[in-house]
């Protein structure tokens, strides 16, 4: 009896031996299973790409709050307004020089001003609203759900905040931006470092940063020249 006991527990000490042994990292299944191949090169590439619009959406708010020069054209008594400035008898004014803006677009000045900084605190909102409602998403659902939507969400608002025909759908369309805006930011850098083994996962995430500032100097070249 005792024997059978002692064979039977140096079975389970080897049993439990080799399950120990076939233990393996995360690192060591994503070797098992190809590793860094051309799908994740592929993907990759791609979400660099992304990275470039991602970038130039939060420079965007900087060119269309800036104001092209001003002066009065109508005034409501004999008072003569100066160039560029506010004036209280001032009826309308209009703008010259070789942009336009949303602050042209909506009269965005004087005592409307405070209207311009709603835009970007509505889109501050969104950036907001947006990490918690996408990093939820990418924990619950995945990464690729959570980032492929925050992209359908940034490039349809962030295209349709061009073409909008007030101030109000403006600021909506801005909001739902910043929510994809910050979706993209957050998601696309945890999926492209978990596409390596943790040696590499700072240089792959610095080479995404990167695109990024890519991005920003991209659209202020454009826009400044």
């Amino acid at each position: 009896m005792d024997e059978t006991l002692a064979e039977h527990s140096e079975e389970l000490n080897k049993n439990r031996s080799t399950k120990e042994i076939k233990s393996y990292e995360f690192d060591d299944l994503l070797r098992l299973t190809g590793g860094f191949g051309r799908y994740q090169m592929a993907l990759y590439v791609f979400v660099c790409l992304v990275s470039i619009p991602t970038g130039a959406q939060l420079l965007v708010q900087i060119f269309y709050g800036a104001s092209p020069p001003l002066s009065c054209i109508s005034t409501s008594g004999n008072e003569t307004c100066d160039s560029g400035k506010c004036c209280s008898s001032c009826e309308k004014y209009g703008f010259s020089g070789p942009f336009t803006s949303a602050v042209s677009e909506w009269d965005l000045i004087c005592d409307r001003r405070h209207l311009k900084a709603m835009t970007q605190a509505v889109f501050m909102a969104g950036l907001l609203v947006g990490a918690v409602l996408f990093g939820s998403i990418s924990d619950h659902f995945g990464r690729k759900i959570s980032f492929f939507t925050s992209i359908g969400l940034l490039a349809t608002f962030g295209v349709a905040s061009a073409v909008a025909d007030c101030l109000s759908l403006f600021s909506l369309f801005r909001f739902f931006a910043g929510a994809g805006t910050i979706g993209c930011l957050l998601v696309r850098f945890v999926y492209c470092i978990e596409m390596v083994v943790t040696a590499h996962r700072s240089l792959i995430g610095m080479i995404n940063m990167l695109f990024l500032t890519v991005g920003i100097c991209v659209f202020s070249t454009y826009l400044l020249t």
